[in-house]
This record gives C-alpha cells, structure tokens and sequence, in this order.
C-alpha cells in the first residue's frame, strides 16, 4: 500500500473534513431511518471495484462502550466509500446490524480499518457478522516500518502518530487541513495537563 492509499484512508478516518484539494466538505450521512440504510446498502452495490487490488474499497471504523468486552455496546458503524460517509445509528436502528451483515462479510469488499480489534470482536461475538477481506491499515504500517532481518518486538502505533512521522510534503500532499489537526492536538494536550 502506498504512502498515497495510507493517506487517503486516514483522511476517510476522520483526521479532516475537508478535501484540500476542492475544498468541498465531505458528505456524512447519519442513518437514523430505514431509507438512509437502503441508500447505502444500493450504493455499496454500485461502487467500482479498485483497478489495482480488483475488490471493492470500503473504510470501516465501530465506535461504542468496551468494543469487545463483555459488557461492551456498539453504538456507530462508520462505512465510507466513493464521496460518502455512513454514520449507521445502531442504537436508533436495531436491525441495522443485520441490514449490513451480508456487506460485512462479503470478500467481494475490502474493509480498510485502522486497529480493528475490537471492532471485529465486536461485530463478531456480539453480531454474529464475520468480516470478511479485511486490510488493518495498522499491520501494514508496522510492515512498512519494519528493518530488514531485525526480528523482535514492533510497537503498535496509532494513525496520528503514524502521520506525524510522514514528511511535511506528505503530510501536505495527503489533503487533510494541518492547520486543524494542529488545533485539535493542541486542545488533547491541554487537557491531559
């Protein structure tokens, strides 16, 4: 995976809202009705499978309480692809989960995620969905990284520690706005004090 495709899938993350090179805010749409979900799910069916890797390029991030854990709730399932951001309310919509069962599973979609752990265990002990065609943005940092011949221990990095360490033309390059993610770093800091 290229510099360019780490990016792009960062961007997608939600490290920036806005594309640098168009300006044009990006598209979120909060599925609270059966009709929002429908709209993604035809225009999941829709999107052109990648020329290089010859599936279908879909971005997956779960947000809930203790993903995974016994006890844990998810709340959100984030999909993107093409233009678009899904924001599936899985509390608003029970049923939503098995709406996207068959999506999630499909190989015929490759589901970049960044760290998803907890998401898979979720989705899986608590869903009973099984991701399927699965490219963890974090092991293929890890690889990149990696010395030739060293064998050892490899930290596991977050995404904005990983895009920090990329040059400045990158950085630049990758369309998400420095000046916002500077802010909103500055702001953790200040409350970690």
């Amino acid at each position: 995976m290229s510099d360019q495709q780490l990016l792009s899938a960062m961007r997608i993350f939600g490290l920036s809202e806005t594309n640098q090179t168009d300006k044009k805010p990006s598209s979120f749409i909060y599925c609270t009705k059966q009709k929002q979900l429908d709209e993604l799910l035809s225009n999941a069916d829709s999107i052109p499978a990648d020329p290089i890797q010859g599936s279908k390029i879909i971005y997956l991030d779960c947000e809930g309480y203790s993903l995974g854990d016994v006890g844990g709730k998810l709340g959100l399932i984030q999909l993107g692809f093409g233009d678009k951001v899904y924001l599936v309310d899985v509390l608003t919509l029970p049923f939503s989960t098995s709406a996207l069962k068959g999506l999630l599973e499909s190989p015929s979609f490759t589901k970049v995620m960044w760290d998803g752990r907890q998401d898979y265990i979720e989705l899986l002990q608590g869903h009973g969905i099984e991701l399927k065609g699965v490219l963890d943005l974090q092991l293929v940092e890890v690889q990149q990284r990696r010395l030739p011949g060293r064998i050892g221990y490899v930290g596991l990095r977050g995404m904005s520690r990983a895009f920090s360490e990329l040059s400045l033309s990158q950085q630049r390059d990758s369309g998400i706005d420095l000046n916002r993610r500077t802010q909103s770093l500055s702001h953790i800091a200040s409350t970690k004090l």
